[in-house]
């Protein structure tokens, strides 16, 4: 998979739905007359950013040390392919189930937390679930740091014009892109596991179909290549396949059965 454009997808959306959560925290403060906390949201802030780095600099260090056989390698992509996937799916049905209620579901765990220590919890978790996050796909999908890094920037700017009001921003509509898009990534990362595993193991699996060397090559070919960025692999194990469109498939139609029900009825 073409890995700059899902680094950055990657680290724009995570950092900027931990943008926004703090802010949307921070304002609530305000609204109530608690702004005195809101040094307990900075401090947790920081601890989450602390936590997620120190995770992923404990992921760095593993698979330099786990790179040293090919083996070991592959098994290790696998299974972090497989944690990452694990890790995001919870994260995209909670998405996917409180995304109509963001706010309220914020000013909820604010409300019900509403001392030093409480917000200090919130925020650090909140900060650190969406660093986790960012270190695994980054380990597991092999994204360039750079592209991580770009996206967490261009997030961190466009969350400070969106609350400055220099820019205004549908963010529903560009949630629920991202999202479309972390389900193609975390399909992608499962067909990887399975791919990485298979081959650690010395398992022989028969390829669906193999359209390398055609126009559809997903890395010698502009079309493939483009085609990548989606998750698109033109020699795929047919079980390879199976587990990647089967787990797409599978939350885009949870995503549609769920919001349908939300939908309010005519009068």
């Amino acid at each position: 998979m073409n890995t700059f454009f899902p680094g950055f997808i990657t680290g724009f959306r995570e950092c900027l739905e931990a943008f926004i959560v703090i802010a949307m925290i921070i304002s609530f403060l305000k609204k109530t007359k608690n702004e005195k906390l809101s040094s307990s949201i900075y401090f947790g802030t920081g601890a989450g950013i602390i936590f997620s780095s120190l995770v992923a600099l404990a992921l760095m260090i593993l698979s330099a040390y786990i790179g040293e056989s090919d083996v070991y390698e592959k098994l290790w992509a696998g299974i972090s392919s497989l944690i990452a996937v694990i890790l995001v799916s919870g994260f995209v049905f909670w998405m996917i189930k409180n995304d109509m209620n963001m706010k309220n579901f914020v000013e909820e765990k604010t409300t019900k937390f509403l001392s030093k220590t409480g917000l200090f919890i919130v925020a650090a978790i909140m900060v650190a679930r969406e660093g986790v996050e960012i270190a695994l796909f980054t380990f597991a999908g092999q994204y360039s740091i750079y592209s991580i890094l770009l996206g967490i920037a261009a997030s961190i700017l466009l969350g400070i014009l969106i609350s400055t009001s220099l820019l205004k921003v549908n963010l529903k509509t560009l949630f629920n892109i991202t999202l479309a898009y972390l389900i193609l990534q975390a399909g992608f990362l499962l067909g990887t596991a399975a791919h990485e595993i298979l081959e650690a193991t010395g398992t022989s699996v028969a390829k669906l179909f193999d359209l390398s060397g055609t126009f559809l090559d997903s890395e010698n070919s502009i079309a493939g290549n483009f085609l990548s960025i989606f998750g698109w692999n033109s020699d795929p194990e047919w079980i390879r396949f199976l587990l990647q469109y089967g787990y797409i498939a599978s939350l885009f139609i949870y995503w549609k059965k769920l919001t349908s029900r939300v939908k309010p009825t005519a009068h």
